[in-house]
């Protein structure tokens, strides 16, 4: 069994044996060791808690299903009326924003039986669902849409047939978020009152002081709610196994980009409409007035302020925005600092992340009486509650979004020196914020939720408490306006950290980049030796013996590969797709080992090379850092090496690449050759001993490519840098190059070296010279001789 698959084992054994070290070592009446936990479970007997799990199982799956079937039935009218998709939307965030902790009271005060814990269930669900199908019609592309139409697909056929098939991976993503919701949500309604189920059992148990049972009950509860998720995820492999498995992340923005203005007009319009749905759900239902209050009378008696209650309403909510504040703080710092830590040190990522994403799961009213129990009924208990919701959303998508950073970024980073904590911070980080303030968007609800649940079980205060006492002194009016108070300043949290992570997005080039893929295993760096800063400029001579690769997978690259490369040289590697070229200038550049062999530059391994800073490479994907400018881009290798600024060198580089004028751009702006000769500057700007190019020019227009050609030359003669270069061009290997080195295919062996025999400084004119001519014909013979001639 891998690390990889064995994490979240080794995971949960590790946590198991922390729990008993620290129990025993805090006492058992604070927090009980899993073995008596275990033991209280013996002894109450299974059939106890399957007795208590089967009510809250059974709310919990009609919750999910009513909330899916108004989810899918939304994402329908939002695809057939693609106009209501913001006011489907907004409506759907308002439910999120609606804490069920203060939905509970009004439920169990104007309705009975089991519809408390089946609508609390429904709500919690219906967000993440709308969202995940909105989002999963939303990617259904164009093209689709349009050849769909064009063989006479109408809108009913075109949603059945393709758009929702299209929509599956992110709706079951969705749905699979929404299943612990779905526990939560059933086991907060049975806190509220109920004959029966878990959230009735944890009530027992906190009264009687059974601490063991109440752990257990809660250890049952986050089972239940972890297998919801786990059969979620299941469902979605069955359905659609033909789509790659993803993890259900954060919903973006509802509505998508919006100036002020109409984000106002467009929030206003939402709340009309939901006051007229609000009232209408009152005629409909015929509820007793003197029990379900219209947005009206809450109005009213917020205005009017009869009962002389408005003040300590005023200060419960104060209180209950410093507790959520505080815990969201608190939580978000913790789980960046974890997300670093996994990110830096992968094995422990690949290890506590699975389990990590599975205690997001717990239910938030399971978990506060365990707090309780171990920290106080103070406001240290408070922060923990709040600081938890918080932590598992921010820790899972920023440490997914970190680890996602495409790899050629990273490789980029990595080649140029930058030490670990260097590629985190300069490359990994900045492409996460904006996943990192929708998490801290997302969890902003949940935080007022944690907080309200402390206030109503812990210490007494806040809005969390006033609640409880107005259920107790039947005091509606105030009841119902607490509601609505901790439903808007949800709201305005949740646009507050909105209005952050769009202006983010926005100075970022709304970049979310998607995961690469990679076939090879990521080296793990070897610390530098003792004085070894690397070899000191003015060349670098490169030797290959017997080097060969073989991938993970059984796929050999290369084999038997022996060159000699002179210090200050010029060498073209050519040879068909596939042959190994690339890989070689990984190998050289110390992102890769060989698995047989020997590389040595200057007689030591690249990686002393490329950590002393002095490898520049240029990849076939420019890897720009799409938050920076041109010149920003181009001065990152500095950066990475602790070194000045020198703006005068990198202005030159602009210059010389042909982008005077575009030093301020930002990669979005520019064309594919564009960015290529970018990539191309930042390889230079450090003044490296060893210059690695993958086919540097290959998105240029041929007058361009021929002036860049020239002028790359001219730099690498001049600086007498070592270089050596990938294309696919004989007339490029043969005007650049010393020498060239022809590979065999896959796997690839070294064919041919051949001399180009031209003088070493060369201009545009002798493309046109029968010299020329001859050299170009000598290397194309060897190239599409490449299936006869015998290796040399």
């Amino acid at each position: 069994m891998t690390l990889r698959a064995a994490g979240p084992l080794l995971a949960g054994l590790a946590l198991v044996a922390a729990w008993e070290v620290l129990a025993r070592a805090l006492g058992a009446a604070v927090l009980p060791p899993p073995s008596a936990v275990v033991g209280v479970v013996v002894e109450d007997g299974p059939a106890f808690y399957l007795r208590n799990l089967w009510p809250t199982a059974r709310a919990a799956a009609e919750g999910w299903g009513w909330g899916t079937v108004l989810a899918l039935a939304s994402g329908a009218l939002v695809a057939v009326v693609p106009r209501a998709g913001g006011t489907v939307l907004q409506i759907a965030l308002v439910t999120y924003c609606l804490p069920l902790v203060a939905v509970g009271p009004l439920l169990a005060a104007t309705v009975g039986g089991r519809t408390p814990q089946v609508v609390l269930a429904a709500l919690a669900v219906f967000f993440p669902t709308v969202v995940g199908a909105e989002s999963g019609l939303r990617a259904t592309t164009p093209t689709l849409v349009r050849t769909a139409r064009a063989f006479g697909a109408g809108e009913v056929r075109l949603l059945g047939h393709v758009r929702w098939r299209a929509a599956l991976p992110d709706l079951l993503a969705g749905m699979r978020v929404a299943a612990p919701s779905a526990v939560l949500g059933a086991v907060i309604g049975e806190y509220l009152g109920a004959e029966s189920g878990l959230g009735v059992a944890l009530v027992a148990a906190q009264q009687s002081l059974a601490v063991e049972r109440t752990w257990a009950l809660g250890a049952v509860a986050a089972a239940t709610a972890g297998a919801a998720y786990a059969a979620v995820g299941l469902l979605g492999r069955v359905l659609v196994p033909w789509a790659p498995h993803r993890e259900a992340g954060v919903p973006g923005l509802p509505g998508g980009r919006r100036g002020p203005l109409t984000a106002v007009v467009a929030g206003l319009g939402s709340v009309l409409v939901l006051a007229v749905l609000w009232e209408l759900l009152l005629l409909v239902l015929r509820l007793d007035p003197f029990l379900a209050r219209g947005p009206l009378d809450v109005l009213r008696y917020l205005v009017t302020d009869p009962e002389g209650t408005r003040a300590s309403l005023v200060a419960a909510t104060g209180t209950t925005l410093w507790h959520a504040l505080l815990g969201l703080v608190v939580g978000a710092t913790a789980a960046l600092t974890a997300a670093a830590a996994f990110v830096l040190l992968p094995a422990v990522g690949q290890v506590l992340l699975p389990p990590a994403m599975a205690l997001r799961s717990v239910p938030l009213v399971a978990m506060a009486p365990l707090i309780a129990l171990v920290l106080g009924r103070g406001p240290v208990a408070v922060a923990a509650v709040t600081a938890i919701v918080t932590f598992f959303p921010v820790l899972t998508g920023t440490a997914v979004a970190m680890r996602s950073t495409p790899a050629t970024m990273v490789d980029v980073g990595r080649a140029f020196g930058g030490s670990p904590a260097a590629v985190l911070v300069r490359i990994r980080f900045v492409p996460a914020l904006p996943t990192l303030f929708a998490a801290l968007r997302m969890a902003a609800p949940l935080a007022l939720t944690g907080a309200l649940l402390a206030e109503w079980l812990v210490t007494g205060d806040g809005l969390g408490h006033l609640m409880l006492l107005t259920l107790t002194s039947f005091d509606l009016g105030l009841l119902w306006s607490a509601v609505v108070v901790v439903t808007a300043c949800s709201l305005a949290l949740y646009a507050a950290i909105a209005a952050v992570e769009s202006r983010v997005a926005r100075l970022l080039g709304a970049v979310r980049p998607a995961a690469t893929r990679r076939s090879r295993t990521p080296r793990t760096e070897p610390s530098p030796e003792p004085g070894g800063s690397g070899p000191e400029p003015g060349g670098s001579g490169i030797r290959l013996d017997g080097v060969g690769l073989r991938y993970p997978d059984g796929l050999v690259a290369l084999d038997g590969v022996d060159l000699d490369l002179p210090a200050g040289s010029v060498t073209a590697l050519l040879g068909p797709s596939g042959c190994g070229k690339s890989t070689l200038l990984a190998l050289l550049a110390g992102l890769e080992e060989p698995g047989s062999g020997t590389v040595r530059i200057e007689g030591r391994p690249p990686g002393d090379l490329r950590r002393a800073h002095r490898i520049g490479v240029a990849l076939q994907d420019p890897a720009l850092l799409p938050w920076r400018t041109v010149a920003e881009n181009i001065r990152l290798p500095l950066q990475l090496a602790g070194a000045a600024r020198n703006d005068d060198r990198v202005t030159d580089l602009v210059e010389r690449v042909g982008l005077a004028g575009f030093a301020h751009a930002r990669p979005a702006q520019l064309s594919g050759g564009m960015r290529q000769r970018v990539a191309l500057a930042r390889a230079l700007v450090a003044t490296p001993d060893l210059l690695l190019l993958d086919e540097p020019f290959g998105a240029l227009d041929d007058i361009t490519r021929q002036r860049m050609n020239a002028e790359l030359r001219t730099v690498v003669t001049g600086a007498a840098v070592t270089t050596v270069l990938v294309t696919h061009s004989v007339t490029e290997a043969a005007f650049l190059a010393d020498r060239v080195v022809v590979l065999s295919p896959r796997p690839g062996r070294v064919v041919a070296v051949l001399d180009t025999d031209l003088p070493p400084d060369r201009d545009l004119t002798l493309l046109r010279s029968r010299r020329f001519y001859d050299l170009t014909d000598r290397i194309a013979a060897h190239v599409d001789g490449l299936r006869t001639a015998p290796p040399v």
